[in-house]
């Protein structure tokens, strides 16, 4: 492998959540390898020194909270612009193209970047590869009523049409020659979204073991322990329903203390809900909102958890955090949506509830509170899930193997 030019929606330090991080890791690693990777991305100033970034996507990402965390309503023309077509976007990310030349594209998520970026990638004589964290192409190319619900009578109107008229043909144009899930949930959905099963396959993801480091103590039975949330603060992470299964908690066991850390950032509206809703569980002298943290210390708080909770209530594709928190050490308690189930065993390294569930979730926090050999088990088996089966360099083979698969079938085929 050659060259690979990389499109993604945002890319670091400009951060919302993992899927960036771990495309920056992903970069890395092949440049380690000796590729010569390029990443084509948004404009932003912090981008400006960094020689392999191109600034081609049309919007700012310096505006990430507006556009992303929805700190911004869009008018009619930035839905036009962010979800549906962008002529500059696309001459941009056509001429960074063709001036590359690269052996092989890989689109990793064009989210509020319109479906430009991919279009603009199809028009190349090399492979491209979508890797599919969510549902983001299925939006830019099937159906764009999946995201911009609306009951308006003309709006409703206009998107149908859309989505009736319009979208067959970008389907036809944008769908790129494989995808590369990030689970069997993932899979199943594009499938029944009509992309062939056979060009999709499931690649999963990876931690790296020597950031994330089991921890060295075991967990002893105290009643002083502390929960801990990381992810992006928006309700389809479900921190409110960590909030309300701790405040039932509370009530029923006072004897115990249970500390919750939030980790991660949202949009304002968001988090002044959240903030009143910890109030009203009476729970502001137990809770600590981190923020956002770089990875050195996530990993210090996963290693000091003594219950790390992913209650989302959205379908969870396969998130990155889940791995890292067993990699830890942290006994985790994760929600049945979307593609968590194929994380761990539930009842052998993890446990699984229901999502939307305070009283489950409460309940699962309090089996593990009071049952310190349980939380060893748990955490014991986990880090070995982790290390065996979630590795980053495992991850970085497979991605490596099917690009080198993609780019030979299309030799073959051309």
């Amino acid at each position: 492998m050659k060259r690979l030019a990389y499109l993604i929606n945002l890319y670091p330090p400009y951060i919302v959540g993992g899927n960036e991080m771990l495309a920056c890791d992903i970069v890395n690693a092949f440049r380690s390898h000796g590729c010569d990777v390029h990443v084509i991305t948004a404009k932003g100033p912090q981008l400006d020194d960094i020689p392999h970034v191109h600034q081609a996507f049309n919007y700012n990402l310096e505006d990430r909270a507006d556009i992303f965390q929805g700190g911004k309503a869009l008018s009619a023309f930035g839905h036009l612009r962010h979800h549906v077509f962008d002529l500059t976007t696309y001459l941009n990310v056509r001429r960074k193209l063709q001036r590359l030349q690269p052996d092989l594209i890989v689109i990793d998520n064009l989210y509020m970047a319109s479906a430009a970026p991919l279009l603009a990638a199809r028009g190349l004589r090399c492979p491209v590869i979508a890797q599919v964290a969510d549902k983001w192409m299925i939006y830019l190319l099937r159906d764009l009523r999946l995201l911009l619900q609306t009951r308006a009578g003309p709006q409703q109107v206009l998107l149908q049409a859309y989505a009736r008229l319009a979208q067959p043909l970008l389907w036809k144009l944008g769908c790129p020659d494989e995808i590369l899930s990030i689970s069997d949930f993932m899979k199943r959905y594009y499938v029944e979204a009509g992309y062939p099963a056979g060009r999709i396959t499931p690649t999963y993801l990876g931690v790296d073991a020597s950031v994330y480091k089991p921890r060295s103590k075991p967990h002893t039975a105290t009643n002083d322990l502390e929960i801990v949330f990381a992810g992006q603060l928006w309700e389809g992470k479900g921190p409110q329903v960590l909030v309300a299964a701790l405040g039932l908690l509370r009530e029923r066991e006072p004897e115990l203390t249970l500390r919750l850390r939030l980790i991660g950032e949202g949009n304002d509206r968001y988090k002044q809900r959240l903030r009143q809703e910890i109030r009203q569980n009476g729970l502001e002298d137990r809770t600590i909102f981190d923020g956002f943290v770089p990875l050195e210390r996530l990993a210090e708080r996963l290693r000091n958890a003594d219950i790390f909770a992913f209650p989302s209530v959205w379908d969870e594709p396969f998130s990155i955090t889940l791995p890292a928190a067993m990699a830890s050490g942290a006994p985790v308690i994760a929600t049945t949506t979307g593609g968590t189930p194929e994380t761990f065993e539930d009842g052998d390294e993890g446990l699984l509830i229901p999502p939307r569930n305070p009283e489950a979730l409460a309940s699962a926090i309090s089996t593990l509170a009071h049952d310190p050999a349980l939380r060893n088990r748990l955490s014991r088996a986990a880090v070995t899930r982790a290390q065996q089966t979630w590795s980053f360099d495992a991850y970085i083979d497979r991605l490596e193997q099917h690009y080198t698969d993609a780019m030979q079938r299309s030799k073959r085929a051309g």
